[in-house]
């Protein structure tokens, strides 16, 4: 094949260099590109007049002719930018002739720098990656159509188009369906990975207007908020309400968190709304059979020989010295658990008493499985609040919140 490139001139034919002038070139510079540019300019070039388009040497260029094509349109683009002069008017354009033909060029077409890039860059359309990605995974143009919403006829042709621009077949058409290439295999993971992502990132910008996340503790989860959910669902069916249970602190903003539930002081900081929930009034509790017959409540003698269920919160101390006034307990048995709904499970099994806040074992106080053996109540110093940041009160959020209040001041 024969390239043979100009810059096209309203007025007249390209005039072409002496054949030892390209030579010359070629020899010195066989690589073409800046190099040439720069010695046609030193040389100077004795048929080119002011005006007068510029012809660049020949070329030889190898089969297929479609990759090297584009190539050579590149670094042509580099050899145009390296000259100057009047004499760069015009478009820049590209002849590509058989060999043996007589070196005849056929008419010239004008190709802009901005077309050869994005020839080399451009992506597929997007419908295209579309229906190759559905119907890679239905291996059916119907089954594909059907998902997208279109017909049939239509997700072949994306595909017959995408395979047209790539140079590639993506599916061996069989009686029985499609089957991927190899290339289109590997192509279709990729395809499929950046849908994927995309779709991820977009859910992640535009959250569902219905999506409240509720951070608490795992105690309060699993002995208060998690037996009232059916409730919550039949009063809100259109909020999807997600529950982080964990002990940590919570940030609002970094954790995405909607709602939070946590023990402390009445105030949380300007940006946080911190609505009263429980009071923190301990209580002890075990199962009936624990005290068995035994008139209740207890006295400190019968105390003394109980086993004690502890928590984090380490509560017992002050609950026993406010309970049993002016008695001192030896050391007693104990189960320490690094969580209170531990302990409470371990109450309702009969392994001994646990201390827990009222509200969070009203219900299993009321039907029985547990007993207070201790008639005393003792106040601790962090009560329960509902917190929501004042920057993030979406409608969905404020529902939950209205809910989550009544449920605290109704019925156990």
């Amino acid at each position: 094949m024969i390239a043979r490139s100009f810059h096209s001139h309203p007025h007249g034919e390209p005039a072409d260099h002496p054949a030892e002038k390209q030579i010359e070139v070629q020899r010195r510079h066989p690589e073409g590109g800046r190099g040439i540019a720069r010695d046609l300019d030193r040389a100077g070039d004795p048929l080119h007049r002011e005006g007068q388009p510029r012809v660049l040497p020949k070329c030889t260029l190898p089969r297929p002719a479609l990759q090297a094509g584009l190539d050579i349109f590149y670094r042509h683009d580099v050899l145009s930018n390296g000259m100057s002069g009047p004499s760069q008017s015009g478009p820049l354009s590209w002849q590509v002739i058989p060999l043996g033909s007589g070196d005849e060029p056929d008419p010239l077409q004008p190709v802009s720098r901005k077309s050869i890039v994005s020839r080399r860059t451009a992506l597929p359309p997007l419908n295209a990656l579309r229906a190759f990605e559905a119907a890679g995974r239905h291996l059916t143009f119907r089954a594909a159509a059907e998902e997208l919403g279109v017909t049939q006829g239509a997700v072949a042709q994306h595909v017959r188009g995408l395979e047209a621009q790539l140079e590639l077949r993506m599916f061996l058409r069989e009686a029985r369906g499609l089957t991927l290439t190899e290339e289109g295999r590997a192509y279709h993971a990729a395809v499929s990975q950046a849908f994927a992502q995309l779709s991820e990132a977009t859910a992640r910008l535009r959250p569902a207007p219905g999506h409240v996340t509720i951070s608490v503790t795992p105690t309060f989860a699993s002995k208060w908020l998690i037996p009232r959910l059916p409730g919550f669902g039949l009063a809100h069916p259109e909020i999807d309400l997600r529950v982080m249970a964990t002990e940590r602190v919570t940030s609002f903003h970094s954790d995405g968190i909607d709602l939070a539930v946590r023990q402390g002081e009445t105030s949380f900081g300007a940006s946080i709304r911190a609505d009263p929930l429980f009071r923190q009034d301990i209580v002890a509790v075990c199962a009936p059979d624990l005290v068995g017959d035994a008139a209740l409540p207890l006295g400190a003698e019968a105390m003394a020989r109980q086993t004690l269920l502890h928590d984090t919160h380490d509560l017992w101390p002050p609950f026993l010295r406010a309970a049993f006034p002016g008695t001192r307990f030896g050391r007693m048995r104990g189960i320490r658990f690094s969580q209170t709904t531990l302990g409470l499970d371990a109450a309702l099994a009969g392994q001994g008493i646990a201390l827990a806040s009222r509200f969070l074992v009203d219900r299993d106080l009321t039907a029985g499985r547990l007993v207070q053996p201790v008639a005393h109540t003792h106040q601790g110093p962090h009560d329960y609040f509902l917190l929501a940041s004042r920057r993030r009160m979406t409608p969905a959020t404020a529902a939950a919140r209205d809910w989550l209040l009544a449920q605290a001041d109704g019925p156990a």
